[in-house]
């Protein structure tokens, strides 16, 4: 399949980050996804602008309870998916517009923007959060999306960019950097911030020396990774108590997740500016102990979340044909069953629905099933 140097140059995954909500589905006993490979299909109506808030909204009121098939919409400009269900996603377009395709079409939600810097789409009951940067206005922006009555919320006057958001609670868990007046870029300072559903906003943490490369929530728990000085470390707590685990020289976190009591951040370790090894720092028990697994020559490129009680990402493995990979009990990658091959040149991302896995790639979108024994909703 070609060396890491020349893959990497020949998957171009997105450059707009995405944060997938994942509820609401009937699974059997095993966690480990075993279904076969999914048939395809092409959807049959194009929507017009107008109608993409309903398309989401009738997306959201479930699916339909028979084994999904695997539809596929040809040449969309696609920079980045969200999940919304096992039937509808939200796309990021290269244009900068935001579109929903579910089984009645691709629709453009009318006005709405993702704009070119690093975005973040995070679907709620008929809407989505929205959190990108105004490159008129020089500053981030945070909107709750519902139809043509949008929440604005107040962000702090000196929030430089949003660099990770997460569902938390019945709103999002955000951290960014902040502008400090004689210091460097290099040298970043970070806040986490909690929104609620009504736009108010609460400060949690602030890293004095560190940017934030991820962030994740579980119920009261909050992960978030983070790179000060070139180390790679973890902070995780409740919002108001908080612990922190130190792990090495990395950079950049490519992401974090949580569930429960099992975290998992991944980043890249580097010689010389060289990504030289995948590693990942897996704790089965809340933080009190970890485990490192490294994978030299590997590539990560997004930690999806959890299906059940299994981590999910996409990322490089040197002779490896697929790009999807399931973190096993034992801390190390294993090859998605159900994965697509991965072409030698092309365009790759995926994006994790509650039984299955929504796939981009080579300017189609497909849905991947994990388990038969999932009932979508």
């Amino acid at each position: 399949m070609g060396g890491l140097k020349s893959r990497r140059a020949a998957l171009i995954l997105v450059l707009v980050a995405v944060v997938s909500l994942v509820s609401g589905c009937t699974q059997g006993d095993s966690p480990v996804p075993t279904a076969g490979v999914p048939t395809t299909g092409v959807p049959t109506t194009t929507g017009a602008a107008v109608d993409a808030w309903g398309a989401l909204h009738d997306a959201q009121q479930g699916c339909p309870k028979t084994p999904m098939s695997s539809f596929v919409v040809p040449g969309s400009p696609v920079k980045a998916l969200t999940s919304v269900s096992d039937c509808a996603v939200l796309l990021a377009r290269i244009d900068t517009s935001v579109a929903v395709w579910s089984p009645s079409g691709l629709m453009t939600f009318p006005g709405v923007s993702v704009g070119i810097m690093p975005s973040f789409l995070v679907p709620v009951p008929d809407g989505f959060w929205i959190a990108a940067y105004d490159a008129t206005a020089e500053k981030p922006f945070l909107r709750l999306m519902r139809g043509s009555a949008p929440t604005e919320v107040v962000l702090p006057g000196d929030l430089a960019v949003v660099s990770a958001a997460a569902p938390y609670r019945n709103g999002l868990v955000v951290a960014g950097d902040v502008t400090v007046a004689g210091r460097s870029t290099t040298d970043p300072r970070s806040v986490v911030l909690s929104v609620a559903g009504d736009g108010t906003v609460v400060p949690l943490k602030t890293f004095d020396h560190g940017g934030v490369g991820g962030i994740a929530a579980d119920g009261d728990r909050i992960v978030v990774g983070v790179v000060s000085g070139g180390v790679v470390s973890v902070a995780y707590g409740d919002g108001k108590t908080w612990k922190t685990k130190s792990f090495g020289e990395g950079d950049p976190i490519i992401g974090v997740a949580v569930k429960q009591d099992t975290i998992v951040v991944m980043y890249h370790e580097q010689q010389l500016g060289v990504v030289v090894s995948l590693v990942t720092e897996t704790s089965r028990d809340g933080g009190a102990t970890w485990t490192r697994t490294a994978d030299p020559g590997g590539y990560g490129y997004r930690l999806l979340g959890f299906w059940g009680d299994t981590p999910l990402g996409v990322m490089y493995m040197p002779d490896s044909p697929v790009m999807l990979f399931t973190l096993a009990s034992s801390d190390s990658w294993e090859p998605l069953a159900v994965a697509p091959v991965v072409t030698p040149e092309g365009t790759f991302d995926a994006a994790l629905a509650p039984c299955g896995v929504w796939v981009w790639q080579d300017g189609s979108l497909s849905y991947v099933p994990l388990s038969t024994d999932c009932v979508p909703s």
